[in-house]
């Protein structure tokens, strides 16, 4: 679901570009881990682990060179992030 991701939620105005980001973030996030990654430490990987929305809004909607490195290379039984 995505309404954890939304302005509404929080009670500010709405904001779909806001929504848009969020969501690909989360979803680019889900596919990582569909691969083989675990969470990142890098806190601007979208393999980082997001307990606030600020969270989501922090990281970027890429990977980091080190998961970016585990997935060209199929070595994800490694993953630690």
């Amino acid at each position: 679901s995505t309404h954890r991701l939304r302005n509404e939620y929080y009670g500010l105005p709405r904001d779909r570009e806001r929504l848009i980001e969020r969501t690909t973030k989360e979803v680019v996030h889900e596919v990582g881990h569909s691969f083989g990654l675990v969470h990142c430490q890098d806190y601007a990987c979208v393999m980082h682990a997001a307990t606030y929305v600020e969270d989501v809004d922090l990281k970027s909607a890429d990977f980091c060179p080190a998961c970016r490195s585990l997935l060209h290379e199929g070595d994800l039984a490694g993953a630690t992030g």
